[in-house]
């Protein structure tokens, strides 16, 4: 019995291979948040200090996310297409989990040097920081009733000790 159960595995993984087709390339919102990345990630392991590296860091993320940016135009359709496209819907939460590393990276130097709060801890302010900035792709123009500038200052106080 056990080759029959093989067989059937085979085929029922050919069958979600066809049922799954992926175009070739990434897409161009896919090669816009990689490159903010990494973009993140140098700004993450530059010797500044922890809490310049924070407000760098949140004014990357914040410009790619506001009004000016590529990725709010990109985005909606992409998570639409993340839906069936289970391939591309990894790829995005890849792409997040890195921002969201290299914005605990940041944190984390800031704890040991008593310029960031431990509690809530770094990985949870992280995570926060950058829900921030993608809320940004839902404002209106300007910033909506609270400026995008005033956002970045009370998301940054937030990490305070």
């Amino acid at each position: 019995m056990v080759p029959d159960a093989v067989c059937l595995a085979d085929m029922s993984r050919r069958r979600r291979a066809r049922s799954r087709p992926r175009a070739a390339g990434a897409l161009p919102v896919e090669t816009r948040i990689l490159a903010l990345a990494r973009e993140v990630a140098a700004i993450a392991a530059a010797p500044d200090p922890p809490r310049v590296r924070r407000d760098l860091a949140l004014a990357k993320i914040a410009a790619a996310f506001g009004e000016d940016g590529a990725i709010p135009a990109l985005l909606p359709a992409a998570r639409e297409r993340a839906r069936s496209d289970e391939a591309l819907g990894l790829a995005l939460a890849w792409i997040r989990e890195q921002l969201r590393a290299s914005l605990e990276e940041i944190l984390e130097a800031g704890v040991r040097v008593g310029t960031i709060r431990k509690d809530p801890p770094p990985a949870v302010l992280a995570w926060v920081l950058l829900a921030g900035c993608e809320a940004l792709v839902h404002e209106a123009p300007g910033g909506g009733a609270v400026p995008t500038a005033d956002i970045l200052h009370a998301l940054a106080r937030l990490t305070e000790a």
